[in-house]
């Protein structure tokens, strides 16, 4: 966690927006799988199953304030600047800020 926070705001957002890419990738193989337009040793059920878990556990630990951040700000996207009407600019940056060092500490413990 304390590499975290020793990372620039830009550095833990591109972090975030890999997970959420890699996230919605390994939802769509995991549905192709469950289909069976994929055949079983095309990818590692173990390591997807694993890694959607690891990315729920992280949203599960975020307060109900945390989670609409992330939510929008990096997989279910919201419109542009949803935030204006709830949060000044800097408290915004701050809150996000805190938010994906939270989320991305629980996702890379061990």
């Amino acid at each position: 966690m304390e590499e975290l926070c020793q990372k620039t705001f830009k550095d833990l957002e591109d972090l975030l927006k890999e997970i959420a890419e890699k996230y919605f990738l390994a939802k769509k193989i995991t549905s192709l799988q469950n289909a069976d337009y994929l055949a079983e040793e095309d990818y590692s059920q173990d390591s997807l199953n694993l890694f959607l878990e690891k990315v729920e556990k992280a949203y599960l630990s975020l307060n109900e304030t945390e989670q609409n951040l992330i939510n929008n700000e990096f997989f279910y996207q919201s419109y542009y600047e949803w935030w204006k009407p709830l949060y000044s600019k800097a408290t915004f940056y701050r809150y996000k800020k805190c938010a994906m060092e939270k989320f991305l500490g629980v996702f890379y413990e061990e």
